[in-house]
């Protein structure tokens, strides 16, 4: 892990609350055992999700799309003990709630938007509600066969304090 300087980001509220809409997904157990976090990226293209802790996840889709709405229904329908809700970005007391200090979860959820430059096989790759970024010319091969065996990401995430940690992961 490399701890780098603190993260300062300015945000201009307007301009997320036109562009995106943003969920708050909250369960009463852990989202890790569900598929929860599958509905939103696999069916619905959301731009982003976000796991922040145990019961709660964060999804951001492109502002005013009909599935947005079809999202939410889907989730109450399979998870009825799930709550989901469209957060207001323009409201300080929400944000403070769900963002927490600095607006962090805003910042790694608009940070895990960013999508891998070239290469269809990496083109999304924010599945488990973390940013993996990596480079889809480089899969590490058996010597023998020529099969990829395994893949180098660097996870991007921002650490309470706003701190901004890579770390090298291997799948």
């Amino acid at each position: 892990m490399i701890l780098t300087n603190k993260f300062r980001a300015e945000y201009n509220y307007e301009n997320i609350e036109r562009d995106f809409d943003i969920y708050f997904v909250k369960g009463t157990t852990g989202l890790y055992n569900t598929n929860i976090l599958d509905i939103p990226t696999a069916e619905y293209k959301a731009l982003a999700v976000q796991h922040s802790f145990g019961k709660e996840a964060l999804v951001l889709f492109q502002k005013g799309k009909e599935y947005n709405l079809n999202f939410s229904r889907k989730i109450k329908e399979q998870y009825p003990n799930v709550a989901v809700e469209k957060i207001n970005v323009l409201d300080k007391a929400e944000r403070n709630r769900v963002f927490y200090y600095n607006d962090r979860l805003l910042a790694q959820l608009l940070i895990n938007s960013m999508k891998t430059p070239k290469g269809e096989l990496f083109s999304y790759n924010n599945l488990t509600g973390k940013l993996y970024y990596g480079d889809s010319t480089s899969p590490i091969r058996d010597k023998s066969t020529k099969e990829i065996y395994m893949f180098r990401f660097l996870q991007i995430s921002l650490k309470p304090g706003m701190y901004l940690t890579l770390d090298v992961k291997t799948f």
